[in-house]
Protein backbone atom coordinates (compact mmCIF):
# COMPACT_ATOMS: atom_id res chain seq x y z
CA UNK A 1 0.00 0.00 0.00
CA UNK A 2 2.83 2.35 0.85
CA UNK A 3 4.46 1.61 -2.48
CA UNK A 4 1.19 2.22 -4.30
CA UNK A 5 0.77 5.52 -2.43
CA UNK A 6 4.30 6.58 -3.42
CA UNK A 7 3.65 5.64 -7.01
CA UNK A 8 0.41 7.58 -6.96
CA UNK A 9 2.15 10.62 -5.42
CA UNK A 10 4.88 10.42 -8.04
CA UNK A 11 2.36 10.27 -10.87
CA UNK A 12 0.46 13.20 -9.43
CA UNK A 13 3.70 15.18 -9.13
CA UNK A 14 4.48 14.40 -12.75
CA UNK A 15 1.04 15.52 -13.84
CA UNK A 16 1.33 18.81 -11.96
CA UNK A 17 4.88 19.44 -13.15
CA UNK A 18 4.11 18.77 -16.83
CA UNK A 19 2.10 21.97 -17.33
CA UNK A 20 4.83 23.85 -15.50
CA UNK A 21 7.45 22.35 -17.85
CA UNK A 22 5.31 23.24 -20.83
CA UNK A 23 4.96 26.79 -19.55
CA UNK A 24 8.71 27.06 -18.94
CA UNK A 25 9.40 25.69 -22.43
CA UNK A 26 6.94 28.18 -23.90
CA UNK A 27 8.55 31.01 -21.95
CA UNK A 28 12.02 29.94 -23.06
CA UNK A 29 10.85 29.67 -26.64
CA UNK A 30 9.22 33.10 -26.40
CA UNK A 31 12.46 34.57 -25.01
CA UNK A 32 14.40 33.01 -27.87
CA UNK A 33 11.91 34.36 -30.40
CA UNK A 34 12.05 37.82 -28.80
CA UNK A 35 15.83 37.77 -28.94
CA UNK A 36 15.78 36.64 -32.59
CA UNK A 37 13.28 39.39 -33.39
CA UNK A 38 15.47 41.97 -31.67
CA UNK A 39 18.52 40.78 -33.59
CA UNK A 40 16.57 40.86 -36.85
CA UNK A 41 15.40 44.42 -36.14
CA UNK A 42 18.98 45.50 -35.43
CA UNK A 43 20.15 43.89 -38.67
CA UNK A 44 17.36 45.62 -40.62
CA UNK A 45 18.45 48.92 -39.06
CA UNK A 46 22.06 48.33 -40.09
CA UNK A 47 21.00 47.33 -43.59
CA UNK A 48 18.85 50.45 -43.93
CA UNK A 49 21.76 52.61 -42.80
CA UNK A 50 24.12 50.86 -45.24
CA UNK A 51 21.58 51.27 -48.02
CA UNK A 52 21.25 54.99 -47.30
CA UNK A 53 25.05 55.32 -47.44
CA UNK A 54 25.13 53.46 -50.74
CA UNK A 55 22.38 55.67 -52.19
CA UNK A 56 24.29 58.80 -51.13
CA UNK A 57 27.49 57.42 -52.63
CA UNK A 58 25.74 56.58 -55.90
CA UNK A 59 24.23 60.08 -56.02
CA UNK A 60 27.67 61.64 -55.48
CA UNK A 61 29.21 59.45 -58.16
CA UNK A 62 26.39 60.32 -60.57
CA UNK A 63 26.95 64.00 -59.88
CA UNK A 64 30.69 63.60 -60.49
CA UNK A 65 29.94 61.69 -63.68
CA UNK A 66 27.61 64.45 -64.88
CA UNK A 67 30.29 67.08 -64.19
CA UNK A 68 32.92 64.98 -65.99
CA UNK A 69 30.63 64.45 -68.97
CA UNK A 70 30.00 68.21 -69.19
CA UNK A 71 33.75 68.91 -69.02
CA UNK A 72 34.33 66.30 -71.71
CA UNK A 73 31.66 67.87 -73.92
CA UNK A 74 33.19 71.34 -73.50
CA UNK A 75 36.68 70.00 -74.23
CA UNK A 76 35.38 68.17 -77.30
CA UNK A 77 33.84 71.41 -78.57
CA UNK A 78 37.12 73.25 -77.93
CA UNK A 79 39.05 70.53 -79.74
CA UNK A 80 36.72 70.73 -82.74
CA UNK A 81 37.11 74.54 -82.80
CA UNK A 82 40.90 74.21 -82.61
CA UNK A 83 40.93 71.68 -85.46
CA UNK A 84 38.87 74.04 -87.62
CA UNK A 85 41.19 76.93 -86.71
CA UNK A 86 44.19 74.75 -87.56
CA UNK A 87 42.70 73.92 -90.97
CA UNK A 88 42.22 77.65 -91.63
CA UNK A 89 45.82 78.35 -90.59
CA UNK A 90 47.08 75.46 -92.74
CA UNK A 91 45.25 76.90 -95.79
CA UNK A 92 46.66 80.37 -95.11
CA UNK A 93 50.14 78.89 -94.74
CA UNK A 94 49.78 77.06 -98.06
CA UNK A 95 48.52 80.25 -99.71
CA UNK A 96 51.43 82.20 -98.21
CA UNK A 97 53.93 79.57 -99.40
CA UNK A 98 52.46 79.75 -102.92
CA UNK A 99 52.69 83.53 -102.76
CA UNK A 100 56.33 83.32 -101.66
CA UNK A 101 57.15 80.89 -104.49
CA UNK A 102 55.39 83.16 -106.94
CA UNK A 103 57.33 86.17 -105.68
CA UNK A 104 60.62 84.24 -105.84
CA UNK A 105 59.98 83.26 -109.42
CA UNK A 106 59.12 86.90 -110.30
CA UNK A 107 62.30 88.02 -108.60
CA UNK A 108 64.27 85.50 -110.69
CA UNK A 109 62.58 86.72 -113.83
CA UNK A 110 63.22 90.34 -112.94
CA UNK A 111 66.83 89.77 -111.97
CA UNK A 112 67.41 87.75 -115.12
CA UNK A 113 66.31 90.69 -117.26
Amino acid sequence: VFFAQMQCDFQQQQLTSEPQLLTENQENRQLQLDKMLGNAKEEVGRLKFDLQDQVKLIAEKQENLDVSEEKSRVLQEELTALKLHMEVLERRKNEAERGVRSLKSRVKVLTAE
